[in-house]
């Protein structure tokens, strides 16, 4: 285990050497989980029941620098082979300029770290272990959902009223959707890629 700061971890991963070959890894995350402010049935608000707010710890496995196109080109065929939607012509090969509507940007002697030009935020460009359900391709991920006031585990159902509707990229011209992650570099706690490195040794999720 390599105990680093958050600058160091960019730092490595931004050497982390990829050679035109996708890598696997697992990633742990701290984050605050999107929800809206309301619940959409009673209108109640969020902080009224969670006053000190949530946090979610995540794990997801998955590969750093693979190719977004070729994996969303992989999908089309699959669909279309099972007459789940045609084929269109393929994509152009992912790049990160066409992240956030054109404010994307490599990270300078990166393959995996992208950067947001306005904010000048880092992400790290992450395709996740997939599942399926119904032959749908979810992204598979281990996250728990902890209350702050109290540290207990809040279960998934509690929220169900306050969760936003998922979203839906239509750019990938599938009928489901290929997961892809940005994930921001300030909100990851450990990445184990060959070495095993970890942020913030009170906040390791698994040693």
């Amino acid at each position: 285990m390599i105990i680093v700061t958050p600058d160091q971890l960019e730092q490595a991963l931004r050497d982390m050497p990829i050679n035109g070959t996708a890598r696997r890894c697992s990633i742990w995350t701290v984050t605050t989980p999107k929800l809206n402010k309301k619940h959409r049935v009673t209108g109640q608000l969020l902080i009224e029941v969670y006053p000190m707010g949530l946090e979610k710890k995540t794990k997801r496995g998955g590969f750093i620098g693979a190719k977004y196109a070729s994996v969303v080109n992989r999908q089309r065929q699959h669909e279309e082979a099972n007459d789940i939607t045609d084929l269109g012509d393929p994509l152009p090969m992912f790049n990160a300029q066409s992240l956030w509507k054109g404010k994307g940007e490599y990270v300078p002697g990166s393959d995996i770290l992208v950067r947001h030009t306005v904010t000048g935020q880092v992400y790290l460009a992450f395709l996740p272990d997939k599942g399926r359900e119904d032959d749908h391709v979810k992204a598979s991920y281990e996250s728990t959902i902890y209350c702050l006031a109290t540290g207990s585990v809040v279960e998934d159902a509690e929220l169900t009223g306050w969760k936003p509707p998922p979203s839906k990229n239509k750019s990938q011209g599938v009928k489901y959707d290929r997961p892809w992650n940005t994930i921001k570099i300030e909100n990851v706690k450990q990445v184990r890629c060959g070495e095993d490195y970890v942020v913030e040794p009170d906040q390791v999720l698994v040693a």
